[in-house]
């Protein structure tokens, strides 16, 4: 039996629109998969054609070393391919990764949509089948931890005919080259008031040493392969909902086991707040005492994170609860690679790094009448104006400036970056490890929600809040990133 796939209303009047339009559409299938044991239902909240293409688009994401140095050109648009056959794979895929970075945690790009006449379309269909391999590449390629929260690997196909409007779907597993397509029934259903929303914040204050044997990769890998060890440790946390510990198999909303409806007083606009415990040691447990390794360099992250997911109302406690865990990871990661690509760090300065750089923040989006948010990512020196354009290229939704969640964070002020470099050169100095920000050091001294954390080999068994409460309320949003190299 093959997949069921619920995609929303608005989903269908989207694609009717391009179909009326004429021409030949490729596009990504944005939604969430079933990942529980069994789970055969899908659901697609939002399609989104991939725009134009232009020139220099393999200098955009290439993350190869020798392509970083010149990733800021200027882009030109070029001539659209005559045919879906004449697809860009670099384009489409591109494409899927920059979108990936937009979506609340829960929701990923899940397969591809197709628009063309018959004799195109059916010319294309390897042209098809290698886009929807490329884009799992892509899209993984980024992940900090490719195996967590990723048990279905089936991926959608929707092939639209634009002379009969026909609809047809199917899925492919991209884990494997030589999987074979399996058939899909594609319903249209009102689903987005049918999600559940949950929210975290999570206080970061990480001092990253960078290894001599990595020091010779690109800023981008360095930070990849340091934030790794934190990212399982946030995956591997315990969570509280609504600050109670739940049955992970239990369904995240409250249903009367005997009529199979929702308790009195809930409802499926739920909004759940989730508080995540973060172990003072590692997964492999304490250490027999301290660890000595050479460093060129240290990393140091201090901030936080605005998270939210959305799963929907017959998820599980445990797939809510791993939604957020990865947008929290997600955010992180995304943040830290936009860094990269905006200082366009390249071989020889390396060395020379010792800045105070503010990660973009989070900006959340409301689109009307449209219950789940995306969201962007916005540099200081970027406008409202910046935002809604990408939010336009990317997702193919128009905003207003009123649609825009501005104060979900925010950056550093000027007094507080000046104490931050101030301790760091005294850290430097006193060759010690610096002081966390300020906010971030008075606040968890004073709030019973704060962070606890003991050094490797401490013997210290304690966990402790991560974020949540008034310590996250003080300092949200308040990110930055110091690089230093060890003296």
């Amino acid at each position: 039996m093959g997949r069921l796939i619920f995609a929303d209303e608005s989903v269908q009047k989207y694609l009717s629109k391009l179909v009326a339009d004429g021409s030949w559409n490729i596009g990504l299938v944005i939604g969430q998969q079933g990942q529980g044991d069994g789970s055969q239902r899908d659901y697609v909240i939002h399609v989104a054609r991939t725009p134009e293409p232009v020139e220099d688009v393999a200098d955009i994401e290439s993350e190869n070393e020798a392509e970083e140095e010149d990733s800021n050109k200027e882009m030109r648009s070029v001539p659209r391919p005559a045919s879906l056959e004449d697809a860009n794979e670099l384009w489409v895929s591109t494409h899927a990764k920059q979108t990936t970075k937009m979506l609340p945690g829960g929701m990923s790009v899940i397969g591809l949509f197709a628009i063309a006449p018959p004799k195109m379309m059916e010319a294309s269909q390897a042209k098809l089948r290698q886009l929807l391999y490329a884009v799992h590449r892509s899209v993984d390629k980024g992940r900090i931890l490719q195996s967590k929260g990723q048990n279905m690997m089936d991926r959608i196909l929707v092939q639209i005919c634009s002379q009969t409007r026909k609809l047809t779907c199917r899925t492919l597993d991209v884990n494997y080259h030589l999987s074979t397509y399996r058939a899909a029934e594609w319903k249209y259903q009102s689903i987005l008031d049918r999600f559940i929303r949950l929210e975290t914040r999570v206080a970061i204050n990480l001092s990253l040493p960078v290894p001599l044997d990595t020091a010779k990769q690109n800023l981008s890998k360095q930070i990849k392969t340091s934030l790794t060890p934190y990212c399982n440790n946030i995956w591997e946390s315990l969570a509280t909902v609504n600050k109670q510990m739940r049955n992970l198999d239990q369904t995240l909303e409250f249903t009367d086991s005997k009529k199979g409806r929702l308790t009195k007083g809930s409802t499926t606009h739920h909004k759940y707040v989730v508080d995540l415990f973060l172990s003072a040691t590692s997964d492999k447990g304490i250490t027999s005492g301290p660890v000595l390794s050479e460093c060129g360099a240290r990393m140091q992250i201090s901030g936080a994170i605005s998270g939210r997911a959305f799963v929907h109302n017959k998820a599980t406690v445990n797939e809510g609860i791993e939604a957020i865990k990865q947008d929290v990871i997600r955010s992180l990661s995304s943040r830290c690679q936009l860094l990269c690509e905006d200082i366009n760090v390249i071989e020889e300065d390396r060395a020379n790094l010792h800045e105070l750089y503010d990660t973009p923040k989070r900006v959340f989006a409301h689109v009307p009448g449209f219950p789940i948010t995306f969201c962007d990512y916005a540099f200081k020196d970027e406008t409202n104006k910046d935002i809604m354009e990408r939010y336009s290229e990317l997702l193919d939704i128009r905003l207003q400036e009123e649609n825009l969640e501005l104060e979900a964070e925010s950056f550093l002020d000027d007094e507080d970056r000046d104490d931050m470099l101030k301790a760091e050169d005294s850290a430097s100095c006193e060759g010690r490890t610096s002081a966390p920000p300020p906010n971030v050091d008075s606040v968890s001294h004073s709030s019973s929600a704060g962070s606890l954390l003991s050094e490797p080999g401490a013997g210290v068994r304690a966990i402790g809040v991560v974020a949540s409460g008034a310590l996250a309320a003080v300092i949200a949003g308040m990110s930055y990133l110091y690089l230093g190299t060890e003296s």
